[in-house]
């Protein structure tokens, strides 16, 4: 039988923060659909960073959730591109602070990039 990949999706951190913080968001469902192996999650050290600030300043209480999501074997963390792929993305990206998230999506060569952002 063959076996058909999953979709790999990069969470940024508004995507990831979502996830976390909100039992009713999109990024929820994806969240539990990578724990049940449906999806596989990819998530940047950057983005680790950034969400746990973002959680600490607004949504403390889903701290032990983030932690006990990140220890889970359903998300994969992968370092932060170097200096040159990111200013190669940041010509394919019209908000330059995003650029070293798309650099690292790019270089993993995830299937989807999954943020609210426009």
């Amino acid at each position: 039988m063959h076996q058909v990949a999953k979709p790999d999706l990069f969470f940024d951190s508004s995507a990831l923060f979502a996830g976390i913080a909100s039992s009713t968001s999109a990024g929820r469902v994806l969240l539990q659909l990578a724990e049940a192996r449906v999806v596989a999650i990819t998530v940047s050290e950057q983005v680790i960073v950034e969400t746990e600030r973002a959680l600490a300043r607004r949504a403390a209480a889903a701290l032990p959730f983030f932690r006990q999501a990140l220890r889970a074997s359903h998300i994969r963390i992968v370092r932060d591109p170097a200096l040159v792929q990111v200013l190669a993305a940041r010509n394919l990206i019209g908000h330059e602070a995003d650029a070293p998230i798309l650099a690292a999506a790019m270089q993993v060569k995830t299937d989807f990039l999954v943020t609210l952002n426009r």
